[in-house]
């Protein structure tokens, strides 16, 4: 018989009826800059039982979104970003030490000026990871229209997490970005891990996952808000170890669920539940990605609330 222990997990989200999405801001004591973007955070409450282990408390909070500058006189010509969402490599994605992927930012041109082929991204601080001092604008932006944005990178060789932070940059050589003040960087930020047995985005010491379930307890929901969705489901491994999980989603913009880690004292099976607190209608899918010696993800659950 499988023995099956129970993980729970108490995650509260609040979904803007009109949501944008937004990058997560790691935490940096030392930096105003991310402050400033941690007070745009939503909250997001675990509550963790038996043999799970939360990340270090230095783990970000997704902000919810990332509005326009506009401190300057209305008569100066303004430029300013609005960061839309990550179209490739969301925060936190387990690569490969060595391993060369691209990045890839959706950005809307919410200033006043036009950025031309002279505008350019260009690299701010953090861990190169081996990409280009800058990047120029693919194509001309108006004002109101979006874009991607695209920079090659390579994961280190050795295991642990990057960030790598860039900053828009005009024609005259003058810095600006997103949030409320014009003034953020964008970023990127991986946890590079090392291969075992021949097994892409293993951990050292990790328990090989044979399987991985999710489930829940609505599929189509309408009425009253805020409303609660039970998920639930199992890892199972052949060995012990560890394991680290996280819940990847699409419906909820670039909100993030954070990694956790479950020690397997042996060949087995270990049960979780997550319950989800709605408060917007949303139309939204889920799945688990367990990384032992190997990493292993689910299918997707997909469930949709309207709110009335």
């Amino acid at each position: 018989m499988i023995r099956r222990f129970t993980t729970r997990l108490l995650i509260s989200l609040v979904v803007l009826s009109f949501l944008l999405g937004a990058c997560n801001l790691p935490r940096d004591d030392e930096d105003d800059t991310q402050r400033q973007a941690a007070n745009q955070t939503a909250a997001v409450q675990t509550i963790l039982a038996r043999s799970t282990t939360p990340p270090p408390a230095a783990t970000p909070e997704p902000t919810t979104t990332q509005g326009s500058g506009g401190s300057q006189p209305d008569t100066d010509k303004l430029d300013d970003a609005t960061f839309i969402t990550d179209v490739t490599i969301p925060d936190y994605l387990f690569v490969e030490i060595g391993a060369d992927f691209t990045k890839t930012w959706r950005l809307q041109n919410s200033g006043d000026t036009t950025w031309t082929t002279a505008y350019q991204i260009v690299f701010e601080k953090g861990d190169s990871m081996g990409g280009p001092q800058s990047i120029p604008m693919p194509g001309e932006v108006k004002p109101g229209e979006v874009i991607d944005i695209s920079v090659d990178l390579t994961a280190p060789d050795t295991p642990g997490e990057y960030t790598s932070w860039y900053i828009l940059q005009n024609a005259d050589g003058e810095k600006f970005g997103v949030g409320k003040d014009g003034d953020l960087p964008i970023f990127v930020i991986i946890t590079a891990v090392s291969g075992q047995s021949g097994s892409p985005g293993g951990i050292a010491g990790g328990a090989y996952v044979t399987n991985v379930t999710i489930n829940g307890d609505k599929v189509n929901y309408t009425g009253s808000c805020p409303v609660s969705i039970n998920l639930f489901g199992n890892i199972t491994t052949s060995d012990a170890g560890t394991v680290l999980w996280t819940l990847e989603q699409t419906g909820f913009g670039t909100f993030s669920f954070g990694t956790y880690t479950i020690k397997f004292e042996g060949a087995g099976a270990i049960g979780w539940q997550a319950e989800l607190t709605i408060s917007s209608s949303v139309n939204a899918t889920v799945r688990l990605v367990a990384t032992g010696s190997n990493t292993f993800t689910s299918d997707s659950y997909g469930f949709t609330v309207n709110c009335q």
